[in-house]
């Protein structure tokens, strides 16, 4: 019993994921994420597009700032501001909350912090400007 209960820690069961396995599938999305977040923006660069739409839906455990931004167009202006908007910081100036594992933060990159699940689909400025003639 004592193997299968350790079996049940590390791998899970039918109930419930096991703590290895969530670890491993935590980090595994949330650098899959942020490779597809880094590709995304390295074409837009590329293609010179400035716009995005912030995509991806809204879950149970969506973070405020997720459900916020969710849905809507915003330019690479725009997300510079977000750190201010997540990145929380403790009295010594070391980020805490959604991006307490990283020394620094890219909103084009961590978007709603770890283990985001939005992504950021670039458009093009006429598509923006329908979306959101007020950039223009």
């Amino acid at each position: 019993i004592v193997i299968k209960d350790l079996q049940d820690t590390i791998v899970g069961n039918d109930n419930v994921e096991g703590g290895l396995v969530q670890y491993f599938n935590n980090n595994i999305r949330d650098t899959h994420n942020q490779f597809d977040r880094t590709t995304s923006k390295l074409y837009a660069d590329k293609l010179e597009l400035k716009y995005f739409g912030y995509q991806g839906g809204k879950i149970k455990t969506s973070r405020k700032f997720c459900l916020k931004h969710d849905g809507k167009c915003y330019s690479t202006d725009e997300a510079k501001q977000w750190e201010k908007q997540i990145g929380l910081k403790d009295s010594k100036g070391k980020p805490v909350g959604p991006i307490a594992n990283k020394s620094t933060y890219n909103p084009l990159v961590d978007c709603g912090g770890y283990n985001c699940r939005h992504s950021l689909d670039f458009i093009s400025n006429s598509l923006a400007k329908r979306y959101r003639p007020d950039l223009f």
